[in-house]
């Protein structure tokens, strides 16, 4: 059954890593799209060192895997918002403003 687990959550994130590099690329101004990829690997690489650490001091501390599984979800709701309020921002701010017709026969 683990190894069943295991396969789907890496389904996901081998799924939705494209995504979020695409969307980094994106959001991104023009010419500092690398140091937002930067800063997004950055980001990730400290969550996967310290990610194991936190969820071994809770396993360890309360005997079981429902703290650190708990906090892993609290963790990903709060990106989901973080996620939806960044791309709502930049929907609004990449859609074209209203030309005037007069302007549009220039």
């Amino acid at each position: 059954m683990t190894s069943i687990i295991l396969f789907i959550s890496g389904l996901f994130f081998f799924a939705l890593q494209p995504v979020s590099h695409a969307l980094n690329a994106e959001l991104a101004p023009e010419g500092k799209q690398g140091g937002a990829f930067g800063m997004l690997n950055l980001i990730a690489e400290i969550g996967a060192v310290l990610s194991p650490v936190v969820s071994g001091y809770l396993r360890d501390s309360t005997g079981s895997w429902g703290a650190p599984l708990i906090l892993d979800g609290v963790l990903i709701s709060i990106s989901c918002l973080f996620v939806l309020a960044i791309s709502s921002k930049a929907v609004q701010s990449a859609q074209p403003k209203n030309i005037s017709s007069s302007e549009a026969n220039m």
